[in-house]
């Protein structure tokens, strides 16, 4: 029969005072934002809910924290409930710290259900986008190479845009200098927080990254460095893109490097510092042997 009052069993998602709550290694920083300041993610108080903020719109997603599938000290995955306008849905969620300052974040496609959430094949599979997030402030660090690099691009035949070259703490260990020939341009890059991840794909092959802000014409913005070296080819490639990911694929630029030289001003002052030392030591000896004479 169909007439009369419809019977609906209702569940409880989460209950109160639940112990769902991210990890307290991502939530010492209460507000994070991509490289390109297109997102802007918020941690509530409590530590178990995430605002999700787009620039340019007053859009916001709220996603709060449902269950934690698994924890370490540098990865997290859980699921959450999505709540944008009156549109509700579920989430799995998958945060990777790489520094104090800086992590990736993964959030998966919208699922009706919670359990299906981290499935890998249907809302969480490897189509998903990784993001690289980080703190609005980032203290300066030395940079993932030092030295003075000759770059050459292999997609450009012409000799005269081919002339790039890098200088890498050679005046500041967390600076950078990318010059090109022609047309005449000087780029400075500052380096922010670094680190290491294998490459699970080519053997012998290592990836080093660092956050790098830099000037344009009307802003001040963020790239990703990357230091690629095949210790099988004996190749090392220097690229700079928008995103850290693998996911990413704006590439702002991208070189093979040769290294001509070493930072002379540095060189010179590890010298003079080493010859001030001895110096010192070479005093204190005489000044030593003087003493035992005398006695």
């Amino acid at each position: 029969a169909t007439e009369g009052y419809r019977t609906m069993s209702l569940k409880r998602l989460k209950e109160d005072g639940s112990s769902c709550h991210f990890p307290a290694w991502f939530t010492a920083h209460r507000r994070y934002h991509s490289l390109s300041y297109s997102n802007a993610y918020q941690i509530n108080q409590a530590g178990n809910a995430l605002t999700l903020e787009t620039t340019g719109t007053h859009e916001t997603t709220k996603l709060e924290c449902l269950n934690m599938k698994s924890e370490t000290n540098t990865t997290a995955l859980f699921t959450v409930q999505s709540v944008q306008s009156c549109s509700v849905g579920f989430h799995c969620i998958q945060v990777v710290k790489k520094t104090e300052n800086i992590f990736y974040i993964k959030i998966g496609r919208l699922s009706p259900n919670n359990e299906d959430a981290c499935h890998t094949q249907l809302f969480f599979d490897n189509t998903i986008p990784t993001t690289t997030i980080t703190t609005a402030h980032l203290h300066a660090s030395i940079c993932p190479l030092t030295g003075n690099y000759a770059l050459r691009n292999k997609n450009i035949s012409s000799n005269c845009s081919n002339q790039v070259t890098l200088s890498s703490g050679c005046h500041n260990s967390h600076k950078m200098k990318l010059t090109t020939i022609c047309p005449k341009e000087i780029k400075d890059y500052s380096c922010h927080g670094n680190w290491e991840e294998e490459n699970e794909d080519v053997l012998f092959s290592k990836k080093s990254f660092s956050i790098v802000s830099y000037k344009t014409e009307s802003t001040s913005a963020k790239g990703c460095f990357i230091k690629h070296f095949n210790e099988k080819l004996d190749e090392l490639s220097l690229s700079l893109k928008a995103d850290c990911s693998d996911s990413s694929s704006d590439i702002m630029w991208s070189y093979t490097a040769l290294n001509y030289g070493d930072c002379a001003p540095t060189a010179l002052a590890t010298s003079n510092s080493a010859l001030q030392k001895s110096s010192t030591i070479t005093v204190i000896l005489l000044t030593k042997l003087i003493h035992m004479l005398a006695s």
